[in-house]
């Protein structure tokens, strides 16, 4: 199953570190969005993991799981991580 991991992070420190632990497991769609193909139990670790990273007072963190009912996700525009799917 894909989710999407996308932030709202207003620490440059912080933003980085989310970063980089979502650049280890997923594909980054747009600068603060990631897909990311993986079960719910290890999405919901990765969201737990990143989680604790973020001052839950000013920063949001979103996981939206993505059902495939088409062969694929469709997406439009060139980006440099597409390729990479």
């Amino acid at each position: 199953m894909k989710f999407i991991f996308c932030y709202d992070i207003s620490d440059n420190k912080t933003l980085y570190k989310v970063s980089k632990e979502l650049e280890k497991v997923g594909i980054r769609v747009q600068y603060s969005v990631f897909e990311v193909d993986t079960t719910a139990e290890k999405a919901n670790q990765i969201l737990k993991r990143i989680s604790s990273l973020i001052n839950p007072d000013t920063d949001r963190i979103f996981m939206y799981p993505i059902e495939k009912r088409k062969k694929e996700i469709e997406r439009v525009g060139k980006s440099k991580n597409i390729t990479a799917l």
